[in-house]
């Protein structure tokens, strides 16, 4: 099996690499290993945070839906803010948001 070859070169007179290659020599195992290690932590730490933030997007997307469905007359505005809303579209706005709310039961 072919192994792969990389090579890095650490600036002492720069703070980030002077603390990478001194977290280098000090680890208790070889370096290969430990940049291995380090490169795999950050991929899965990245994966992770890709997760969450798509998660978040679905929460306020999810909400902001919910608050479409449930209409501005429920929330307190001045009545000139307030669009007038038909019967037909209150019922619908009502039978949305029950269909909503039955998601909590």
């Amino acid at each position: 099996m072919k192994k792969y070859r990389a090579e890095a070169r650490f600036n002492p007179e720069d703070e980030d690499e002077r603390r990478a290659w001194e977290f280098l020599q000090a680890s208790q195992q070889s370096q290969s290993k430990t940049i291995i290690a380090a490169l795999n932590a950050y991929a899965e730490q990245l994966d992770e945070r890709q997760r969450q933030d798509a998660f978040c997007e679905r929460i306020i997307y999810t909400i902001q839906t919910a608050l479409q469905c449930v209409g501005v007359g429920m929330i307190s505005l001045p009545m000139s803010a307030v669009p007038s809303q038909n019967e037909q579209e209150q019922r619908a706005n009502e039978e949305a948001m029950d269909e909503f709310l039955d998601y909590f039961k």
